[in-house]
């Protein structure tokens, strides 16, 4: 089924849409989450998106489960987390976008997105310019997601974020290794507040990780006690992020279940 939106689909507090066992895709206009709560969206495509990022969520939106969803041609970028929204997870996903992909607090200016705390989990980022994810001012965990040919750099923050890189693996292409937006020769303008440390990252074909530490203390993702995402080894993260991500359909949905 392919749903063309002639206007953004604004979805309510306390909704499931959940694709588990077809194959929907939505196109024409995005996904929109502004100040609701309790919201999951599971096993579907949304792409082909002009003017904006595909899965909009803003206004103080909480506990928002975004999960096997793929998602490309965003002309805005894809997902976005923005204004005082928190308590967010974006898991099991496969995000391709010809320049921005993930945005995480879209201003310096929005101070409420200090409470900002979302979860990225065993995504595939591919072939993206730039932000996966890009984090101001919240606490944005980045664990067991794979990485594969970026353009500019892969993970990004800014105005006193904090992000922890944990477990991922990064195969850059030829013409980029560097993970952060670092360069020697950055200007004296250049904002250096967020904190971005690698924890047993895996960096393949020469990636490299300058991490951003000027913040003096660890980040320390604020879970609940038992309710931190399970790491898994990173021997076997690509082959199951490459085969396991995204909406899923047929002998694939049954076998990544089982994973």
């Amino acid at each position: 089924m392919i749903i063309k939106l002639q206007d953004m689909l604004w979805v309510q507090s306390h909704t499931t849409i959940d694709g588990r066992g077809k194959n929907i895709t939505i196109t024409g206009r995005n996904v929109v989450l502004g100040g609701v709560q309790d919201v999951i969206i599971h096993n579907i495509q949304i792409s082909n998106i002009k003017g904006s990022d595909t899965l909009h969520i803003f206004a103080g939106s909480k506990k928002v489960w975004v999960d096997h969803v793929t998602s490309f041609n965003g002309e805005l970028g894809l997902a976005s987390v923005l204004q005082g929204s928190t308590d967010v997870t974006i898991s099991n996903c496969n995000l391709q976008n010809y320049n921005f992909n993930m945005l995480l607090g879209a201003s310096d200016a929005d101070f409420e997105d200090r409470s900002l705390r979302v979860t990225v989990y065993r995504n595939w980022f591919r072939d993206s310019m730039q932000r996966m994810p890009h984090c101001r001012w919240g606490i944005c965990h980045v664990a067991n997601n794979l990485y594969t040919n970026w353009g500019y750099y892969a993970i990004g923050g800014r105005a006193n974020a904090r992000v922890r890189s944990e477990s991922n693996v990064f195969m850059p292409s030829k013409r980029v290794k560097e993970i952060t937006p670092w360069f020697p020769s950055k200007p004296a303008t250049f904002d250096m507040s967020a904190r971005i440390e690698s924890r047993n990252d895996v960096l393949l074909n020469g990636a490299t990780f300058h991490q951003f530490l000027s913040a003096s203390s660890d980040v320390s993702p604020p879970y609940p006690s038992g309710s931190s995402p399970p790491i898994m080894s990173t021997s076997s993260l690509p082959s199951l992020v490459e085969k396991c991500s995204g909406a899923l359909f047929a002998g694939n949905l049954i076998q990544c279940q089982q994973a």
